[in-house]
């Protein structure tokens, strides 16, 4: 698999294939890792709780830059459409005008959406967020489901050969 992806990479950004670093996130434990870091192609690992943080920060980093075009176009005002609704932007209040959301936003709403908390005070509010919305909630259960089924199948006595 880290072949099919180094070749992916080659037909996207050329030579910084051989140099862009891949990480291993399936299933690995102490007696298969360093089998998978000695695989050609394996620059690291990624367990658990890692993949999971990874893809909070993934996720909001990718909201905080889709989020009106970007924080640039945030900044010099000129995409007026959110694709994420805060509640500070519906209040009338002086403070509330001159309010922007921050990246620490971005980063509460992937946390919230890859827990499945639910959030209830933001809301995607553009067709593309709410494909990444869901697309993360769907991440977080696939996660959820597989933590689960590894721990109830360790917990299960083995059967004798």
């Amino acid at each position: 698999m880290h072949a099919v992806i180094r070749d992916a990479l080659k037909d996207i950004c050329g030579d910084r294939a051989r140099t862009t670093s891949i990480l291993y996130g399936g299933s690995v434990n102490p007696g298969n890792a360093s089998a998978l870091l000695a695989a050609e192609g394996v620059d690291g690992l990624l367990v658990g709780g890692a993949i999971w943080l990874t893809n909070v920060i993934l996720f909001s980093v990718w909201y905080w830059g889709a989020d009106r075009g970007g924080a640039v176009q945030r900044m010099l005002g000129t995409h007026e459409r959110p694709d994420f609704l805060f509640p500070q932007m519906q209040l009338e209040d002086a403070w509330a005008k001159e309010w922007e959301p921050q990246y620490v936003d971005y980063l509460y709403f992937a946390f919230t959406t890859l827990t499945t908390t639910g959030y209830g005070d933001l809301s995607p509010a553009s067709d593309v967020a709410r494909a990444a919305a869901i697309l993360e909630a769907l991440l977080g259960q696939l996660y959820l489901v597989t933590v689960l089924a590894l721990v109830i199948g360790n917990l299960r006595p083995r059967r004798r050969a």
